[in-house]
């Protein structure tokens, strides 16, 4: 069988987990005799390679990138341009290649891939990470299952995006992202209108798959969670006095709940470090933290290879986003490499950090977030005795044998066409 992945970045151009996500998958699949084959933008890397048995495609591209984690702003994935040109590109590799099926991997690349197969008519999946083509903002998201209608997002979730991201706030920048505003939301509806085309759709958590089916998606959902390598627990390395947070600098993330739990922390253990690694909105006020107090080590991007070492010798991971977050690699990953998670009650963490088990789940707010990572702390050793417990139980639940579930999806659709 031979399976076409599209998607919008692909390493070495990975600004989060779903590039990641993508290629141990690819690898994974090629490792049990499938085919694979990834189309991507070509943003200033290798025209064509073969990775761990799979091939990539980069098709040429009007963008080229100058950091590895850059992201282009919505309009630049959604505007026509896009569309036309990845559409075309997409029909020409498509035609050439016959793949059996296709897989998209970013919710951008749904609508160029449904119409370069509109002529194939190929099985067409999709995996969506987040919540963007039910509402670009998600504010309403953190209150409610339900997304917010046309006068509350103008009204709540514009007003509080403004209050919270916005620094300089002025007639310009206000009309500004109000221009943004109404753009995201026109591209909503067309992001969802075409990801209701597909012919099946995989979320990321249970609790992901609920919220779409609240919110009109409708083609059958499967939630699948993300593969990872599990290595050897015995091996990973020495652990150090230290606390490890990775993601987006963003209000949704959390990264506020944890900037005010660090003093509460630090007033209740002796000599920790808190090391923040990502990129956002909010970096310029985590550099200043990070000048302003020496335990806070700030690292804007970190290589995927080394961001395991950096796991691997932290006491615990903390994940405290805010915003229903379908399940961020992160928090698996932390699990992956025997280092226990801290985490938000909210969105699909749940399902995979079992309270008291590999973690602990704490309330949003960050009088409760410290007060389980002190928790955390104390019962350090006992959660890695857990993780190395059920190491084999997790490898079969988010390992390499994830790759068997998808090529059962894939044979059903196929059989379907």
């Amino acid at each position: 069988m031979k399976i076409a992945f599209i998607i919008e970045y692909f390493p070495p151009f990975a600004a989060g987990g779903s590039e990641w996500s993508t290629y141990y998958l690819a690898k994974d699949l090629a490792a049990k005799g499938q085919e694979v084959v990834i189309l991507t933008p070509n943003y200033g890397a290798k025209k064509s390679e073969e990775i761990d048995g799979f091939k990539v495609i980069r098709f040429p591209f009007y963008l080229k990138l100058k950091k590895l984690n850059q992201l282009p702003g919505n309009f630049a994935l959604t505007n026509p341009l896009w569309v036309i040109w990845v559409a075309i590109s997409l029909f020409l590799i498509v035609k050439k290649e016959n793949p059996d099926v296709i897989h998209v991997h970013g919710k951008y690349s749904v609508p160029p891939a449904v119409i370069a197969n509109l002529i194939f008519k190929k099985p067409l999946i999709a995996t969506i990470r987040d919540y963007l083509v039910i509402c670009n903002y998600g504010i309403c998201l953190m209150t409610s299952d339900k997304v917010c209608n046309l006068k509350d997002y103008f009204f709540k979730d514009f007003k509080s995006y403004v209050n919270i991201y916005v620094a300089n706030k002025n007639i310009i920048s206000i009309f500004t992202n109000l221009m943004f505003a109404i753009w995201g939301r026109l591209s909503k509806n067309y992001l969802k209108f075409f990801i209701n085309k597909a012919d099946y759709l995989i979320s990321l958590s249970k609790k992901q798959k609920d919220i779409f089916v609240k919110n009109g998606i409708t083609p059958k959902i499967k939630p699948l969670y993300t593969n990872y390598v599990f290595k050897k627990v015995d091996h990973l390395g020495k652990v150090t006095n230290s606390i490890l947070y990775v993601g987006r600098l963003t209000h949704g993330k959390g990264l506020g709940l944890l900037l005010n739990a660090i003093s509460i922390i630090k007033g209740k253990t002796k000599n920790m470090t808190f090391t923040i690694i990502g990129d956002g909105l909010f970096r310029k006020g985590v550099e200043k933290k990070s000048r302003a107090d020496k335990s806070i080590i700030y690292l804007p991007y970190v290589k995927h290879h080394q961001l395991q070492k950096h796991f691997q010798k932290s006491l615990l991971t903390v994940v405290p986003s805010i915003w229903p977050d379908p399940l961020p690699r992160v928090a698996m990953e932390s699990i992956s490499n025997g280092t226990p998670v801290i985490a938000t009650n909210s969105g699909g963490l749940p399902e995979v950090v079992k309270n008291g088990i590999y973690g602990y789940l704490a309330k949003k707010n960050s009088e409760d977030l410290a007060n389980k990572i002190i928790l955390g702390l104390k019962n350090e050793k006992t959660l890695r005795k857990n993780i190395k417990r059920d190491f084999e139980k997790l490898s079969n639940n988010f390992g390499p044998k994830l790759a068997v579930r998808y090529i059962e999806i894939y044979q059903s659709l196929i059989l379907k066409k």
